[in-house]
């Protein structure tokens, strides 16, 4: 790879420049990362504290007709039980998004990436209460179904 990045563009075979523009799109994978660890973080949290704060209010005053604010506290579980999640199975989930659904390659993934977290930031502004990994699973599908590679639709996905 070095060697094709220190090449004059123009001397470049049409292999060796579409592996040299992939190369572009890793500090933006980096990024988009960033932006969909975020996303599936605020989103995941507040999907598992919903339901627990009604659940702990209910089992307090015996209704739930003024939730009011969640407390800090139960936004604090709730970031703990989703780092549990990730530790324990997010390692598996992690392999089958990024291999076994579809090739990935960095643009592919910047893509996916992209799209998958504009789509939950934007849901959890507008306090829409969404799948993550769907999300990230259907981006993942999306941008398997552009050029050659094909989606691996029989493939377990756990």
């Amino acid at each position: 790879v070095r060697k094709l990045l220190l090449k004059d563009i123009d001397t470049l075979s049409h292999q060796e420049a579409r592996t040299v523009s992939e190369f572009e799109f890793i500090p933006l994978m980096i990024v988009t990362a960033c932006v969909v660890a975020f996303a599936h973080g605020g989103n995941d949290v507040a999907n598992a504290i919903g339901p627990f704060f009604v659940v702990l209010t209910y089992s307090r005053e015996g209704n739930i007709d003024n939730l009011g604010e969640v407390p800090i506290y139960v936004t604090i579980i709730g970031g703990i039980g989703v780092v549990i999640g990730l530790a324990t199975w997010g390692y598996k989930v992690m392999e089958t998004v990024g291999s076994k659904i579809t090739p990935l390659t960095f643009s592919k993934g910047f893509a996916a990436q992209l799209g998958a977290g504009v789509s939950v930031l934007a849901s959890t502004v507008l306090g829409l209460p969404i799948s993550t990994t769907a999300v990230i699973v259907g981006s993942v599908m999306g941008v398997g179904l552009v050029g050659v590679a094909k989606v691996k639709w029989l493939n377990k996905l756990c």
